[in-house]
């Protein structure tokens, strides 16, 4: 990854400092092809010791700081130099914009993050693992200023296995962190935030619950507002995720009363009530969240978090579903894929709308698009299904019912469709993983259980059918039902027995 982020800041700054710790690859070839002065320095598991000896290494007046897996937005390079022939900060929050993929689509998050600062011998890097210059320039008394330049990571764009080791590799060095600085804000809140990446919810609630009595004795110091209120919408993240909706609701919305210009709250309020089923209030919330341009709204809330555009309608359609108001729901799911085309959750959605109102013909459009752009999702091949036996295309359903259940896709309503499907053209058979899914699950389906012992015999395989009949005779309540299933028993039993003497 170096290659790129050198070439992002080629011809725009003065020299490059670059500090290896142990590489063994062509990395330190890569940094000389574009020139950068080499440094080396052992690796003793701080970010803060190895960046403080490449900063011992500049010369410059301005320092920019970036890791390999960071590139400069490009057209934000006459921006930088215009800043620093100009500067009236010693230290810059500019955006950094993480970059991930959830399946088909593209997540971004962006926090803003002092990178580009005045060399001073003041001014250093502290923490094992996040380590930041802002401490320092703010105990120095420096002026900390914010600027429209974006730094693009896309370190988090990796295989989920070396994501969450690198999750790992950072919960243990800010658990040394916390040791260290015990109300250190910053480092409480890297941490509870690595504990809730990492699944561990409880852990995460309990911390936070305990770092807001600290910030409400006074242990942290003089917290400001905004602080504090990003300390509110953790807790409430994390009880939503520990299922106290009712708790998150309350820290939500203590957070809103800290700082009422902020998104990140009116998002989680907006979760929390569609959840609790209160679709006006959750509507009221969405609607109170402003949508970020890049020199535009700027709030003055920690770690702000703002939705896509087409995550925001997206949202809303839901909650117009919920609200039983079909036209606002259409139009929401439009304006969905007028900002992403290929949103497969609109395309499905607004495919199954289209189904309702019996346009089956763009149903299957959208929903064959939506296939195209996600090819192993279970639910969009269920819902093709469903439109093309709604289209009497009853062989074309059966194969996308076979290949939804390959994809995972194995809920009760389905099974009952597939199994449906296959009986009207006589191709039971081929519905076999679903009579076994249903009569597993609800023995007493007298018609399906009946069915599918049918098949089972006829294909020979008695030794199934006795198990079936074995496990769904204690949970068959009608007597009729079970004299007709231990007269089977019976039968097939004598033909097992017949087959060994032979």
């Amino acid at each position: 990854m170096l290659g790129a982020c050198l070439r992002s800041v080629q011809g725009v700054v003065d020299e490059m400092v670059i500090v290896d710790t142990g590489s063994i690859d062509g990395t330190v070839k890569v940094a000389e092809s574009y020139g950068a002065k080499i440094f080396h320095y052992a690796w003793n598991g701080n970010f803060s010791d190895a960046r403080n000896h490449a900063l011992a290494q500049c010369s410059c007046r301005y320092v920019l700081y970036l890791d390999a897996d960071e590139r400069l937005e490009d057209r934000d390079r006459d921006r930088l130099r215009n800043l620093i022939r100009r500067p009236s900060s010693d230290a810059y929050e500019i955006h950094v914009v993480s970059r991930r993929k959830e399946g088909k689509r593209v997540i971004r998050n962006s926090s803003d993050q002092a990178r580009l600062f005045r060399r001073d011998p003041c001014y250093v890097f502290r923490y094992r693992i996040h380590e930041s210059i802002l401490p320092s320039v703010t105990e120095a008394n420096g002026v900390i200023g914010k600027e429209n330049i974006t730094i693009h990571h896309v370190g988090y764009d990796i295989p989920d296995e070396a994501l969450h080791q690198k999750k790992i590799r950072n919960y243990e060095q800010l658990a040394l962190d916390v040791r260290e600085h015990p109300n250190d804000l910053f480092v409480l809140k890297k941490y509870v935030q690595t504990l809730l990446q990492l699944g561990k919810n409880d852990d995460a609630a309990g911390q936070l619950l305990l770092i807001l009595r600290k910030i409400d004795g006074g242990a942290c110091g003089d917290v400001t507002q905004p602080a504090r209120a990003a300390f509110c919408n953790l807790y409430a993240d994390a009880l939503i995720k520990t299922g106290d909706l009712i708790g998150a609701h309350q820290w939500a919305n203590e957070s809103l009363r800290m700082l009422a210009q902020q998104n990140t709250a009116h998002y989680f309020l907006t979760i929390i009530n569609d959840r609790l089923e209160r679709y006006d209030e959750a509507l009221f919330h969405l609607n109170a969240i402003v949508m970020k341009k890049k020199n535009g709204y700027d709030s003055p809330a920690e770690d702000e978090f703002t939705p896509a555009p087409q995550d925001m309608c997206y949202k809303r359609a839901t909650i117009y579903r919920a609200l039983q108001k079909p036209l606002d729901e259409r139009r929401e799911l439009a304006s969905a894929l007028r900002f992403e085309p290929g949103m497969t959750a609109a395309l499905h959605d607004l495919a199954a709308f289209m189904a309702r109102e019996e346009n089956f013909t763009q149903a299957l459009s959208l929903i064959t698009k939506a296939h195209e752009t996600d090819p192993a999702n279970g639910s969009i091949l269920h819902l093709r299904a469903l439109i093309l036996h709604q289209m009497q295309r009853t062989e074309d359903a059966l194969s996308d019912a076979v290949a939804a259940f390959q994809c995972g896709e194995s809920g009760d309503t389905f099974l009952l469709f597939w199994i449906r499907a296959a009986k009207e053209i006589g191709r039971e058979a081929e519905a076999l993983p679903a009579f076994a899914l249903v009569t597993e699950r609800h023995p007493d389906a007298g018609d399906v259980l009946m069915l599918y012992l049918q098949l089972l015999v006829n294909s020979k395989d008695i030794s199934t059918a006795l198990m079936v009949i074995d496990r769904s005779l204690p949970s068959v309540n009608d007597a009729e039902m079970r004299q007709r299933l231990t007269a089977i028993h019976g039968k097939l039993a004598a033909v097992v027995r017949d087959s060994l003497s032979l």
